[in-house]
Parts: structure tokens; sequence; C-alpha cells
């Protein structure tokens, strides 16, 4: 069984406390909490890396004097703390350096890596594989793409397929 939903904050930003004790950060801790048992898979461009540790060891920068937005970065731990929420990215390949951002300028040497999935602790399991395409899909894009994959559901081939019966007693199609 899957089920989707598609979450959209408006103005999602981390830019005050306020977002980590009510708004945005409210509205995805209800997202991850109705979810229940159901695998939670968080993207985006968050302009801010996963890790808030110093450039010269993060694995989510090079070539930067300091992080982009540390102190979201900072607030983006916490709301993942809080949530249980994880980058798969980051728990398959802890030291692997590639970069979703490059600057439209060829010859800034900057890179980060701002784009990325999170999801729950619980589903971290079912993630089969998670990269970032090699190059760019565009010129007019300054992000590469990030893909996600999870371990195939095996169905049982024994199961007979079955009819519920609210459907069989469906007083619209009685004749």
């Amino acid at each position: 069984n899957v089920v989707s939903r598609w979450i959209w904050i408006p103005d999602f930003r981390l830019k005050h406390r306020k977002a980590l004790s009510g708004g945005p950060h409210d509205c995805l801790r209800n997202f991850v909490n109705l979810s229940g048992n159901l695998p939670v898979v968080i993207a985006g461009d968050w302009n801010c890396t996963y890790s808030s540790v110093p450039c010269h060891i993060n694995p989510d920068v090079l070539n930067m004097r300091a992080l982009p937005n540390k102190r979201h970065s900072e607030m983006l731990n916490t709301l993942c703390n809080d949530l249980n929420l994880v980058d798969p990215f980051r728990s398959m390949f802890p030291n692997l350096t590639e970069f979703t951002y490059l600057p439209s300028d060829a010859r800034k040497l900057n890179r980060s890596r701002i784009d990325f999935f999170l999801v729950n602790n619980s589903s971290l399991s079912q993630v089969s594989d998670t990269f970032i395409h090699p190059s760019l899909q565009s010129r007019m894009f300054d992000h590469k793409a990030i893909h996600l994959s999870f371990v195939p559901v095996k169905v049982s081939l024994n199961s007979r397929p079955s009819i519920s019966h609210k459907v069989l007693r469906d007083p619209d199609l009685d004749l």
C-alpha cells in the first residue's frame, strides 16, 4: 500500500526562531505525526546544509569561508532532531563530497549541497539508493537534480486477490 501526500508550505523559511515554535515547524510536525508508520519523505532546496560543522571539515561545502546560512542549518538540525528525520545521502555516504549548487559564474569555485531529502529514521532502512545527478539538466538551472530510490515492496504471489465487502454491498451498484 502506498499513500502519497504532497505538502506545500507557502513562504517556508527558517529565518526566525518562531519557525521552530510555530508556523512551518508545526505544519511539518503535524505532517510527520499524521503519517504514522508510513515513510516520510521531504525534499527541497533548503538554502542551507544538513551539516553545520565548520567549513574546513564539512563534506557539504567546498571553497567557502562560511556555511551558507549557518543559523538555518542549526535550525534545520533542531527540526530533524525533533521530528526524527535524517538525510539519507549523508547517512549512506558520510564522507562523500558531491554538490548540488554550482554558481552560474564559472569563475566562482564555491560549491554546496543545499538540495537534499529528509526521511524519517524508521524508513531509512527502506532507502536503496540516493544520488546527485552528475550535471546540470539545463543552463537555466544552477542546481543539480537529486534522486532517491526505495527498496521494492515484494508482493506475495500466494495470496488471492479479494474485493472489499463494502464494494459488494454498495447500493449504487445494485441493479
